[in-house]
């Protein structure tokens, strides 16, 4: 795996940018096992979240951990249906109308 150059002002509060790839805010930064980003794919788009935790296990181990937190817009307006709600609610129909039509 290739890892891109890294450019910013790379401590908390700072803006990172990854060559071709992410950038985004550094919201957290406690060296050396926690490092929490904002994550804005190429083109923009949503706007994720990262952390990366490094944490002792024992004395010859050290176990990484990743979290990406999707920050997803579940509720919407149905472009067929004009209905706003869950995107994967009654696929097409309105919850209301589901709702109506429930047993």
């Amino acid at each position: 795996m290739i890892i891109p150059p890294v450019s910013g002002d790379l401590r908390e509060g700072g803006h990172y940018g990854l060559e071709g790839n992410a950038n985004g805010e550094i919201l957290r930064c406690e060296p050396p096992r926690l490092l929490g980003l904002q994550w804005i794919p190429p083109g923009g788009g949503r706007h994720d979240q990262v952390e990366i935790r490094l944490v002792p296990e024992g004395s010859d181990a050290t176990l990484l951990e990743l979290e990406h937190a999707a920050v997803a817009d579940v509720f919407r307006t149905d472009p067929d249906t004009g209905c706003y709600g869950a995107a994967s609610v009654g696929r097409g129909r309105c919850t209301s109308e589901i709702e109506a039509t429930s047993d």
